[in-house]
């Protein structure tokens, strides 16, 4: 005797169902949790970074706008060639002035200066999207904390600057004189060269820091289409020629070298551990125009 067929039963059916919907719900969730774990660790410190880079860039244009008027009411010497600008002791004076009253925002710049360069460096945990995201978000905030501290910079040099009757491009030559020629400090090199030509030290200095760091990574990233130890050796030998040209205006006036031999104690003290002038020169250009591809 055959049974008659029961009813389907929709349990099985019900189950599969209630276990897609809650794999959909878990699916929906993870996905909303990662977005939102995403936005907090990159996407808010990105904005946040855009935000502060946006708002010192307005305000160092005015202070370079300002800068600009102190050049224009006090303007450089006209010398041709610099070793052949004396110094006189008042002319030094007015720089150790304004390398004390300038000290807190040079440090500040040379410390953003050396986190954008320890930013740019990966992680070193071998995951190759995480590292070269890592190393991008770094840079930007590096860059935002570099330009803040540029701004930083600019506004407070307009104030010592207009104090010591001095214009920018004139307190940067003197600083040529004094922490290049004369002591030789190699933060200061970019200044004996033209000054179309300085961003150039600064950008091959920033790259090759950060090739250094890739170099010894596990992840293979390609640098301008080049590897990365091919880049560095470029990058090297580029900045040792114009290294070997910045050497040769190393000539000081007699005039000028008795002035600062007679107080070569104290410069060597006031630069000792401290960033110099040359800081002021920092290109607002340097940051961001670094890439990892």
């Amino acid at each position: 005797m055959e049974r008659a067929p029961g009813p389907a039963s929709g349990g099985g059916a019900s189950r599969v169902a209630c276990c897609c919907g809650l794999g959909c719900v878990f699916v929906v969730a993870l996905l909303a949790g990662l977005s939102w774990l995403g936005w907090v660790r990159v996407g808010r410190p990105l904005q946040e970074s855009i935000t502060d880079m946006a708002a010192a860039r307005e305000e160092t244009a005015a202070a370079e706008a300002d800068l600009a008027r102190l050049d224009r009411q006090s303007p450089p010497a006209e010398v041709e060639d610099a070793s052949a600008r004396d110094l006189s002791a008042a002319d030094v004076d007015r720089y150790v002035a304004v390398r004390q009253a300038l000290a807190a925002p040079l440090s500040g710049v040379a410390s953003a200066w050396e986190g954008l360069v320890s930013e740019l460096a990966p992680a070193g945990d071998g995951h190759e999207l995480r590292e070269i995201l890592g190393t991008a978000l770094g840079a930007v905030q590096g860059s935002a904390r570099l330009a803040s501290a540029r701004r930083d910079l600019l506004v407070a040099a307009v104030a010592v600057l207009e104090r010591e009757g001095l214009g920018p491009t004139e307190a940067l030559a003197v600083a040529e004189l004094v922490e290049w020629r004369f002591l030789g400090r190699a933060e200061a090199l970019p200044l004996a060269l033209p000054e179309w030509r300085r961003s150039e030290v600064w950008d091959l200095r920033l790259e090759t820091a950060m090739l250094e760091a890739w170099a010894k990574g596990s992840v293979r990233v390609q640098v301008d289409g080049q590897d990365p130890e091919r880049a560095l050796a470029d990058g090297r030998q580029r900045l040792a020629e114009i290294e070997r040209e910045a050497e040769q205006r190393r000539e000081l006036s007699p005039t000028t070298r008795a002035a600062l031999e007679a107080r070569r104690a104290e410069l060597v003290a006031l630069g000792d551990g401290a960033p110099g002038l040359a800081w002021l020169g920092l290109p607002s250009s340097v940051g961001l125009n670094q890439s990892v591809r």
